[in-house]
């Protein structure tokens, strides 16, 4: 499949994937950004990251899209460590699937990934 007909999906935890969907929006048909914003006491500003961006569609939430994504061989992009539990739900339902996946607890916890080492 060629770059110009994927639609990637983006599922941020910060604002850095912003300017990545940016940068792949200049290869891939469809960039959409998911950033979860559900919380005790949610904040407005929250559901604004990632919306009036050239090149890049918000999506408020990550399981209407998800579908999509998976029924057109699309790429899932995690550029934060955490969610592994989505992507390996994911890559078992044939998803592509870019991120850090169960690694995260080695960025989390030097002492485990000092043993794994050695």
């Amino acid at each position: 499949m060629k770059t110009s007909e994927t639609k990637v999906l983006i599922y941020d935890q910060g604002i850095l994937g912003v300017a990545l969907g940016q940068a792949l929006a200049k290869d891939f048909k469809t960039i959409y950004y998911f950033k979860p914003w559900m919380s005790a006491f949610p904040k407005p500003h929250e559901q604004w990251i990632g919306k009036g961006i050239p090149g890049i569609t918000r999506v408020d939430s990550y399981e209407d899209i998800k579908a999509e994504i998976l029924a057109d061989d699309g790429i899932f992009f995690f550029p934060d460590v955490g969610d592994g539990d989505k992507q390996s739900e994911l890559r078992r339902a044939g998803g592509r699937v870019f991120g850090a996946g169960d690694s995260g607890e080695l960025e989390m916890n030097r002492n485990l990934f000092k043993e794994v080492l050695k």
